[in-house]
């Protein structure tokens, strides 16, 4: 009669423990897991954290930063073997500068890339407040992984990307995941593996994280975490170029005055105008619009730009009165920025007249733009106008 009595016991208790492992719906699970990292209550006081510690890939180990703020605003600052890579996103552009690429400048991500970003956003996991986000997740019962028993999570995001969670049945944390990742900017699965959860103030996150891919193999390992750090918002956007950044002196709105020599060959006033210069969004170019008078009414568009293959600043100068196009090229020289088109060839007929546009006099309150002539391909230049720049 004992022997009954205890198999009964012992049937009961296995349908009940089986019953809260297999029983329970993917949403509970859910919410045992944010609880276990703390709890959506102090999660949702959470705007931004900074992360720090040691990043390793081929073979070597870098420090490296993070920085994550609500709205999926992302900055990284890591290596990829010797060569220092950063990314970043504003909440809607998703950019990378790896100079595996040796593009020697920023570029905006490509959808792999872009995803990859989007995963390293997330402030934990992507339960957080998932079906706000407009993801679907369903519960594939439970299965091992890393030898521990996990509930299988499978989780879609609202774009259609698919990712498996594995969530220990003891603590609810994660213990792995897997997902499409990025290698050299083209599609790869990844086993993502989490380990060494610490709480930093009330709540709970992992401090070590190793992901494996393609051939490679990757570890962050987390020396410190900091909540609600305020970060500067310009450093999620899109960066400039460094030979880009020597021109921002030129953007802003301006007061223009522009001088032409007159019969006597001294320069005299001609024209009084305005100015806008801009750059061009999520773009390494800078754009200006100007009109006024020089004997008749012209309208120009100006655009500035950086090509690294020629190591040249280029100048693509439309010249609404003739309806043309005026290309220039060249290079900051001490001070001053000048760039002409001694070398720029439209057709097999012999040139005849060159121009030559100088920028000097840069300052906080402006700059002179002069424009020369040429009649000796280059030898000598007159000057043909002026415009001085008086930032409003």
């Amino acid at each position: 009669m004992k022997t009954k009595v205890y198999i009964g016991f012992l049937l009961a208790t296995f349908v009940f423990f089986t019953g809260i492992l297999f029983g329970q719906t993917a949403d509970e699970i859910i919410q045992k897991h944010i609880r276990a990292h703390g709890g959506i209550e102090n999660w949702n006081a959470i705007q931004s954290m900074k992360i720090t510690g040691l990043f390793t890939s081929f073979s070597e180990e870098h420090p490296c930063i993070e920085i994550k703020a609500l709205g999926g605003r992302f900055y990284s600052e890591h290596h990829l073997g010797q060569h220092p890579v950063k990314e970043g996103c504003d909440g809607e552009t998703y950019w990378m500068d790896d100079p595996w690429f040796e593009l020697g400048f920023p570029h905006i991500a490509n959808n792999t890339v872009q995803y990859m970003i989007e995963q390293k956003a997330e402030f934990c996991t992507p339960f957080f407040n998932y079906k706000e986000r407009g993801y679907k997740v369903s519960y594939e019962g439970i299965e091992k992984a890393e030898g521990k028993d996990t509930y299988k999570l499978f989780l879609t995001r609202e774009d259609g990307k698919t990712e498996t969670w594995f969530i220990d049945t003891e603590t609810y944390l994660e213990v792995m995941s897997q997902s499409q990742w990025s290698d050299f900017a083209g599609p790869v699965p990844q086993d993502v593996f989490y380990d060494d959860f610490r709480k930093v103030g009330d709540v709970v996150l992992p401090f070590y994280v190793e992901r494996v891919f393609s051939i490679r193999n990757r570890m962050l390992e987390i020396d410190n975490i900091e909540f609600n750090v305020n970060p500067d918002p310009a450093i999620f956007d899109f960066p400039k170029s460094p030979e880009m950044q020597k021109l921002d002196f030129m953007v802003g709105d301006w007061d223009v005055v522009l001088e032409s020599p007159g019969r006597s060959g001294k320069l005299q006033f001609a024209d009084s105008t305005s100015s806008e210069i801009h750059f061009i969004e999520n773009q390494n170019l800078i754009e200006e619009k100007i009109s006024f008078v020089s004997y008749f009414p012209i309208n120009k568009i100006n655009t500035w730009s950086y090509n690294s293959d020629l190591g040249n600043y280029i100048l693509n100068s439309f010249h609404g009165f003739y309806s043309r196009m005026e290309i220039f090229q060249g290079v900051f020289a001490g001070d001053s920025l000048s760039v002409d088109n001694t070398k720029i060839i439209f057709n097999d007929d012999e040139q005849t007249t060159f121009a030559k546009i100088v920028v000097k006099g840069i300052s906080n309150k402006g700059f002179v733009l002069e424009r020369l002539r040429s009649t000796d391909s280059g030898e000598t230049w007159a000057l043909a106008q002026r415009f001085t720049y008086i930032r409003k």
